[in-house]
């Protein structure tokens, strides 16, 4: 995905706050999927998708492909990052990003199996932070938009 398919995605919508579901891939699913992420996407798309009433068959789909995420590391790491930053603060897993003078406005909340990052830029301090991680794939369901975050770097 690059920075002018992104924008173009702002354009058409006309909506300013993306979605994005950040999962920590499993090692297999990593090797098998690595150069391919499409497949990878349309198996989170099609969990994402899943009937309420179905949804205990893709519980094991789901734990297969990805790993528990340790929030308690990224909590502490992300605080001690950004504490001193005036537009930054946090609230148990909730980290919030709200810049009046770049117009972001940019929430992340941290769960065991999964993080959502809510933003209004293309490229949100969270995901400057995130991209080190290289297990981590983000997916925006509503644009059908998909990335490894390392590969944003």
């Amino acid at each position: 995905m690059t920075k002018q398919s992104i924008i173009n995605c702002y354009i058409n919508n006309g909506d300013n706050m993306r979605h994005f579901y950040i999962f920590n891939i499993s090692n297999e699913f990593i090797n098998l999927t690595k150069k391919n992420p499409f497949q990878l996407y349309k198996t989170f798309e099609e969990l994402y998708q899943m009937p309420k009433n179905e949804i205990i068959y893709g519980v094991n789909i789901y734990d297969n492909m990805t790993k528990p995420i340790n929030k308690n590391n990224i909590n502490d790491e992300l605080f001690n990052t950004y504490y001193l930053n005036y537009f930054y603060s946090k609230f148990k897993n909730i980290h919030l990003y709200n810049d009046y003078f770049k117009n972001e406005n940019t929430k992340l909340i941290i769960k065991n199996s999964y993080m959502l990052l809510e933003t209004s830029v293309i490229n949100p301090i969270f995901l400057k932070f995130l991209n080190k991680y290289s297990s981590l794939f983000a997916c925006d369901f509503e644009n059908k938009d998909y990335f490894w975050l390392e590969s944003i770097a």
